[in-house]
């Protein structure tokens, strides 16, 4: 499918970058953590969606699997979900290496798009964004021919 190939893609970035802090904003059903879960240098996982009802009926993609304390990590992982808006500050996100935002930017208003920036690059520390926009993606893969400007 589709999306497994761009969250490979952003995980394959996110291991390059070397991050240990990432964040996964609109991270809706947490299925791109379980990739993130998989790579032995993060340390800390931040999911991030508006819908608390939808990350709570998802939330167990997070627990560790059998397999997770059979092969233990060198380095221990934490995650945290939380319900809430990527377009207000929250200090739990001032120490990430990486913020994730897959398929986001095209759920929001026009007007709340500067917001997002604003607050992804002037209030946290360090700031790598991985945008994915589906329009991209799919050109990437040659599966839909459009101009993007």
């Amino acid at each position: 499918p589709i999306y497994a190939q761009r969250y490979a893609k952003v995980s394959k970035y996110c291991r390059q970058l070397n991050c240990s802090k990432i964040a996964d904003v609109g991270a809706a059903e947490l299925t791109f953590v379980q990739y993130l879960k998989n790579l032995d240098h993060v340390t800390h996982i931040t999911a991030v969606d508006i819908d608390a009802d939808l990350l709570r009926s998802h939330k167990d993609r997070c627990r560790p699997l059998i397999l997770d304390h059979l092969n233990k990590r060198e380095n221990p992982l934490n995650i945290a979900v939380l319900a809430g808006s990527i377009l207000e500050f929250d200090s739990r996100m001032s120490e990430l290496d990486c913020i994730c935002a897959i398929e986001l930017i095209e759920h929001l208003q026009a007007r709340d798009v500067s917001r997002f920036t604003a607050n992804i690059f002037g209030r946290l520390k360090r700031s790598t964004l991985s945008l994915l926009p589906l329009t991209k993606i799919l050109t990437f893969y040659s599966i839909l021919k459009v101009e993007i400007r």
